[in-house]
């Protein structure tokens, strides 16, 4: 697909889109195991994500969102958790979300985050990380995905 651009105008576009979804559902503390193919559900619409070290790199200069929706479970239930979810630019932490609950009597968890970067179109990628305090199970339900919102010139 590509990008709806005219002059300095921007609009929502499929280019550079990916999702990735979970194929390890071991859980504790790191990048997020995800990983893309061609079927319906999960998809890399220009190659710029990377199955062997889960990374995206943007090829485009420009403004990019990335959404993870993640579902964890196992090894929760009535114990006080701490979790943390966030994105990283080129390693680093640049969006991120931590909570802790007192008691999680329904063994699961549901959460969300989305964020706006800008990458440079070359070097810039872009990994999710996870960690918890409990050994819990990622499900297949968890993915993250993004692509181009506006480019830069």
């Amino acid at each position: 697909m590509t990008s709806f651009y005219t002059g300095n105008r921007g609009g929502m576009s499929m280019l550079g889109a990916f999702q990735a979804q979970v194929t390890n559902n071991s859980g504790g503390e790191g990048t997020v195991p995800a990983v893309t193919n061609d079927n319906i559900h999960t998809f890399d619409s220009c190659g710029w994500y990377n199955n062997s070290n889960y990374r995206y790199t943007p090829q485009v200069k420009g403004h990019y969102l990335f959404h993870l929706s993640g579902q964890f479970g196992g090894g929760m239930d009535g114990s006080s958790i701490e979790q943390s979810f966030a994105f990283r630019l080129n390693g680093s932490s640049v969006g991120q979300l931590a909570y802790g609950i007192s008691t999680n009597y329904g063994n699961y968890d549901f959460v969300q985050l989305s964020l706006m970067l800008l990458c440079n179109g070359t070097t810039d990628y872009v990994t999710a990380y996870f960690s918890s305090n409990r050994s819990t199970n990622m499900y297949a339900t968890t993915r993250w995905s993004g692509y181009l919102i506006h480019p830069v010139a």
